[in-house]
Formats: structure tokens, sequence, C-alpha cells
């Protein structure tokens, strides 16, 4: 017999997660909560707040923060 609440929860998690994905080559760079107050872009290194480095194409992204 398959638990559909766990199912259900597993739905419900994966719809509040929003991942932030390499401009360039479209890994996943990290997850976002979709509630929170400032939504995080990946734009270019000169551009961002916070700089980061991509693990699969590793090229240095810039990460802004928008209200």
């Amino acid at each position: 017999m398959v638990n559909t609440n766990s199912q259900r929860y597993e739905m419900e998690k994966h719809k509040i997660i929003q991942q932030l994905r390499c401009p360039i080559c479209h890994a996943r760079l990290a997850d976002q909560k979709k509630w929170c107050s400032h939504r995080i872009i990946a734009t270019d290194a000169d551009k961002g707040d916070f700089v980061t480095k991509c693990p699969k194409c590793k090229n240095v992204i810039g990460l802004s923060a928008e209200h």
C-alpha cells in the first residue's frame, strides 16, 4: 500500500522550492524558497552583489538580490 500523505508532502515541498540555475550552462547552483522576500537572480560577475563559481562549467557567476 502506498502512503499518499508522504507523496503529497514531497509534491508540496517541490512547489515551494525554486532552483537557481547558471545563466551559461543551466546547471543547478542553489535552491531558494519562493516565499522569501528577496528573489536571487544569477547575472554576470561584475553586476552581482555576491560572486560564486558554477560547479559544472567553472564560470564565475554574480548573484543579485531583487525585491
